[in-house]
């Protein structure tokens, strides 16, 4: 940092200390400005307490982070083993140095190979520039994601519009927004079982013209704002229990994602849970209060 004059964040690639060679080899990138806060709250549609959701939130080469919620077709084992396969490949295909939409689309030419027949999984997966905040994310088969802005900057914004679930089409029209964070922004990501209500209420023949319950994403804003003073774990927590409480318990699989921006100068930068999340939290989550009506 001192020879080139700007600070530089080292990333360990690779340390074997117990080898003969003895080495460790780190990669020298410059700091980013930037950094992540996180918070998860989760809960199970069955009793037995596996979901279908599955999430991932880590660090990428390059100074840039990855969020992303992946919802497998239906509930419990089968769903689960869906969605972590999708997001670790994901992760595999960012990392072997693949754009967002390049990535989206190896991903679904995979889901296509390893699970033929009626299957697919629905991904919002964002990308951000923790140097300058551009971001990508996208969004296939997923509810709409919020992005609050910081205090007075605008409220509550809704990004929706996906693209079909990844895994049923060869050649799937993918969807890539790119909205540009500030310090300050949160990006609230959900899986349907936010926004869906009880079962007497939902048709299957109707599912698909419901379009993610539009009416209700006023209701679901009005209570981001009102958790807006509390950290992303809480604001987690909130929006899970405003789903349980609206839907009269818990029917599907149900996941909040929050990601809030804040300057690397004003906070401790949060890893989050360490890869996949299925059923257990991982470390850096604390479990949600909410349980399995």
């Amino acid at each position: 940092s001192g020879v080139l004059g700007s600070p530089l964040a080292a990333r360990p690639i690779e340390c074997r200390p117990r080898s003969r060679a003895r080495y460790c080899l780190f990669e020298l990138s410059p700091d980013p400005a930037l950094t992540v806060i996180t918070g998860v709250a989760k809960v199970s549609g069955r009793r037995e307490g596996v979901s279908g959701d599955s999430f991932l939130m880590r660090r990428l080469a390059g100074g840039r982070y990855l969020m992303a919620l992946g919802d497998g077709m239906g509930m419990g084992v089968k769903a689960a083993v869906e969605s972590s396969f999708a997001l670790s490949y994901l992760h595999r295909f960012l990392s072997m140095g693949q754009d967002l939409r390049a990535a989206m689309a190896s991903l679904n030419s995979l889901l296509l190979l390893c699970f033929p027949g009626e299957s697919f999984v629905s991904l919002d997966a964002l990308v951000l520039d923790l140097h300058g905040g551009e971001a990508q994310l996208a969004k296939m088969g997923s509810p709409p994601t919020f992005l609050q802005r910081a205090c007075g900057a605008g409220g509550v914004e809704v990004i929706g519009d996906p693209g079909p679930p990844l895994g049923i089409l060869e050649d799937p029209a993918l969807v890539i927004h790119r909205p540009t964070l500030q310090i300050g922004d949160r990006i609230i990501a959900i899986t349907d079982g936010v926004l869906e209500g009880p079962p007497s209420l939902e048709s299957p023949a109707a599912a698909p013209e419901r379009e993610w319950r539009k009416a209700d994403h006023p209701k679901l804003a009005d209570v981001l704002l009102d958790l807006g003073e509390k950290d992303p774990q809480e604001m987690a927590e909130g929006v899970l229990e405003f789903a349980v409480r609206r839907a009269g318990g818990c029917h599907d699989d149900t996941t909040v994602l929050v990601a809030e921006i804040r300057r690397r100068a004003d906070a401790v930068p949060d890893a989050g849970p360490p890869g996949l999340g299925m059923a257990a939290p991982g470390r850096g989550m604390r479990p949600s209060r909410v349980r399995p009506g």
